[in-house]
């Protein structure tokens, strides 16, 4: 509701925020001026039951979607298995970024799940992996969708593909 840059007031939300009193501590994904974000990087979180095995090790491109739509990325990220307290009951366990980091103006359709690739949607408490074919792919629909951040988006793709051309050679 608040385009993921604040908590919400919405008191229909989830039993685990709105009875017993957590915080959404994704709310604040892409509120890039929050000042627990540095200059170079933008701090977020998603609950994480099994982190993937390489996280802490790897950078990986993690695409947020929800309610059905692609709403951004994180590029070049650092996911961490536990996650990291920065205030009383407010954590981050996602790194980005802040370059290669982008909240979509608009946001993209995936109602259909035609951006899985066939794989199953999961739960919160996982990851869907796609290839880097995949994510260009998704890339592709993002700056078609979103011409005022093309130079973001072209950005996180020429980092995906230094990162593929990496990993080949």
């Amino acid at each position: 509701e608040n385009d993921w840059k604040s908590p919400s007031d919405n008191k229909t939300n989830f039993r685990w925020t709105q009875v017993e009193g957590n915080i959404p501590n994704e709310s604040w994904n892409f509120d890039f001026d929050n000042p627990r974000n540095s200059e170079k990087e933008i701090l977020g979180f998603t609950q994480l039951k099994n982190p993937p095995k390489n996280a802490g090790k790897d950078k990986f491109l993690i695409i947020f979607r929800s309610d059905n739509k692609i709403i951004g990325f994180y590029g070049n990220a650092e996911i961490k298995k536990v996650p990291l307290p920065i205030k009383v009951d407010e954590y981050v366990n996602l790194l980005g970024d802040k370059k290669l980091s982008v909240l979509l103006e608009n946001k993209i359709d995936d109602s259909n799940h035609n951006f899985l690739f066939g794989k199953d949607r999961i739960s919160q408490g996982g990851f869907n992996y796609l290839n880097p074919i995949n994510a260009q792919t998704i890339l592709d629909e993002a700056i078609k969708t979103n011409p005022n951040q093309i130079d973001t988006l072209e950005k996180i793709k020429e980092w995906l593909n230094q990162g593929d051309s990496q990993m080949e050679g």
